[in-house]
This record gives structure tokens, sequence and C-alpha cells, in this order.
């Protein structure tokens, strides 16, 4: 699915999580995945959340060299801050 489909964009319900805090290691394929290739990840995530306008490989790529100059953290968080409000998610979880 495109992030730009309609389907895609709207399969959560808004204001929820749909997995717990360790819930990736319910799928080891991903979790390696995201573990040792934490930038084509990013850039997936930050694909979906931009609705497209960047691709992947663009996002990723920033990404990788932004956590090369010790700031990976920073572009990271504001896509953290864009995935809450793109989803209505609360920024505390409780469980």
């Amino acid at each position: 699915m495109h992030p730009k489909d309609p389907k895609f964009v709207n399969q959560l319900p808004e204001g929820q999580w749909s997995t717990g805090l360790y819930d990736c290691c319910n799928d080891p394929s991903n979790c390696l995945f995201t573990c040792f290739c934490p930038c084509v990840t990013f850039g997936r995530i930050a694909e979906v959340i931009d609705g497209g306008n960047l691709s992947c490989n663009i996002q990723g790529l920033v990404y990788y060299a932004m956590c090369h100059i010790a700031s990976g953290w920073l572009y990271g968080g504001i896509y953290r801050s864009k995935l809450w409000r793109h989803y209505s998610l609360p920024e505390a979880r409780t469980r």
C-alpha cells in the first residue's frame, strides 16, 4: 500500500495505540530489520507521516547523515511529534 492511499492512512483509529511498547518483538523479522537498519525504518515512517511528499530513501539518508553529526535525536524527535499529531496519539503511555 502507498502512504497516500486513504485505506492506508485510516487503518488505525485516531488517539489509540495499536500495540504495546514491546510488541515489536512479536514480529522478529521487523524487529531485527529495525535493529540493524534503523535508517530504512525511519524513512518508511517519515514517508507515511509526510504523506509521501519525500521518499523513504531521502528521509532515511537525511536521518543517517544527521546521526553521523550527532543530531539524529533531533530529527527523530521532530518526526515523533509529527507522528503524535498525525494520529492524535497521547504523548505518555500508561498500561
